[in-house]
């Protein structure tokens, strides 16, 4: 079969390698796969509709069309022709296809997005809320505290927190391992949490569901959406604002943008840039509100 094909016929096999891949190597987390895996499968059909196997630029197009024509987001549109991009990528790296028209194929731009983050006296009140579990207390301060993605903070086990010097072992994406501080409130939170959990079916992770396994990243949310409706703070936020937070905070507080990077896991200082434009945008706030001539 010429290497611009693909066979439809082996669409099961290709799916787990991909799979593999996204979870083994990239250690994506369960919810950035469910979406790839998804956005693959769509192509697929595209595929089976159009009776062909063979890629090509003027296919693409094709579907590019197809996907405005149902009236996605630029921005969803933007993350399915991603997912194919990683997808034919690994299979290019198999030997299994080789034509490489996907890179030539333009998305649609989307506008940068600043990231949510809350102000420290909103995410003061949020952790020291008394009504917070000692398990979703200690969940809440791990990821503040070191600037955890949610699929990192779900994924820690007890063995990957050094108590006595106070630092976290984390794997990140792409499998990349990195050792980032953990503050003293966190790790106070951690103790209490550990100490007074029920018996567990897995002794080795350290956030437990009620049925003693590990939390998923929905779970996550859901344990964040009730601590700000608890706390009534008018926001809505995600799980990974509490990350915008720790690296907002961070910069405003006179941190290099290098060290954020390193500590965030960013493979480029580039994603790290953009949390200086919430600390500019802060300090403006804040020059507005108490400078008499502003």
């Amino acid at each position: 079969m010429n290497k611009d094909t693909l066979d439809l016929s082996r669409k099961e096999e290709f799916q787990k390698k991909f799979h593999d891949y996204l979870y083994y190597e990239k250690n994506y987390s369960g919810h950035t796969i469910i979406c790839y895996l998804n956005d693959v499968e769509q192509f697929f059909e595209f595929l089976s509709r159009e009776e062909t196997g063979t890629i090509n630029v003027a296919l693409l197009r094709s579907y590019l069309a197809r996907l405005q024509k149902n009236a996605y987001s630029r921005r969803t549109i933007s993350r399915k022709i991603s997912s194919l991009r990683t997808f034919l990528r690994l299979l290019k790296r198999e030997g299994i296809f080789e034509e490489d028209s996907i890179f030539r194929l333009s998305t649609p731009k989307i506008e940068k997005k600043l990231p949510q983050f809350l102000y420290l006296e909103e995410l003061t009140t949020l952790l020291d809320f008394q009504g917070l579990s000692h398990r979703d207390k200690a969940l809440l301060e791990t990821i503040y505290a070191s600037g955890l993605r949610v699929h990192e903070a779900t994924g820690l086990n007890i063995a990957d927190i050094d108590f006595r010097e106070g630092l976290v072992k984390i794997m990140g994406k792409g499998r990349k391992e990195r050792i980032v501080p953990i503050g003293s409130k966190a790790l106070e939170a951690l103790k209490i949490y550990l100490s007074t959990r029920s018996p567990v079916l897995d002794d080795t992770a350290v956030f437990l569901n009620r049925a003693g396994s590990r939390i998923t990243d929905r779970s996550v949310r859901r344990i964040l959406d009730r601590a700000i409706e608890q706390v009534a703070l008018r926001k809505k936020v995600s799980p990974r604002a509490l990350r915008h937070s720790f690296a907002t905070h961070l910069l405003e507080a006179g941190a290099d943008l290098r060290s954020v990077q390193d500590l965030l896991g960013h493979a480029s200082i580039a994603s790290t840039q953009i949390y200086t434009h919430i600390s500019g945008d802060r300090l403006k706030e804040i020059y507005n509100k108490a400078h008499p001539r502003a």
